[in-house]
């Protein structure tokens, strides 16, 4: 087996880089995190494919999880054009002067959970809609949806039925069983 060594210097970087952040955790575990927000964030180098240097993730773990959590579940954002139902594209964020401080695609196929040490200087906050579209993907990405759909079904005939007393239309209650 003949090794690779090209990426040797990448490698011994991430090692200085991940003792560094090694000596930052215990004033890490302790900072406010809030989900949908977007940080920088160092993924260090990864093995193959998966995401990995310096780049603007979306914290998707519960605010519960977050207050009380040394660490976080993120979600890395890329500017891989790819068209896969894993890849979120959000919408532009601009700063105060107009530039734009965020833009790409959300890549819900590569859930991280990741030190809060890790993170860097807050982006953003995802706006509701960019957020939600996130949660469907992930909720597809990780093979959800079955839980979810009688409930969205369920709630759709609810809501029917609502709109028929509102409009005063002369309805029975109906049962799903």
């Amino acid at each position: 087996m003949q090794i690779d060594l090209s990426n040797a210097q990448n490698h011994l970087d991430w090692v200085k880089r991940a003792f560094y952040l090694n000596t930052t955790v215990d004033n890490a575990k302790k900072r406010a995190v809030r989900r949908g927000c977007v940080y920088d964030c160092d993924l260090g180098v990864g093995v193959g494919n998966e995401m990995q240097k310096k780049r603007p993730c979306i914290v998707i773990s519960n605010n519960g999880a977050n207050k009380t959590s040394p660490n976080v579940i993120i979600i890395p954002i890329t500017h891989d054009n790819s068209q896969l139902p894993c890849m979120v594209t959000l919408k532009s964020y601009t700063d105060n002067s107009g530039n734009t401080i965020l833009d790409g695609s959300a890549n819900t196929s590569c859930v991280v959970c990741v030190s809060k040490a890790r993170l860097g200087n807050l982006i953003t906050q995802l706006e509701k809609h960019d957020l939600e579209a996130v949660e469907d993907s992930l909720e597809a990405s990780l093979g959800m949806t079955h839980r979810t759909s009688s409930l969205k079904n369920e709630i759709t005939r609810l809501r029917n039925y609502i709109g028929k007393i509102i409009n005063n239309d002369s309805v029975q209650p109906q049962s799903n069983n």
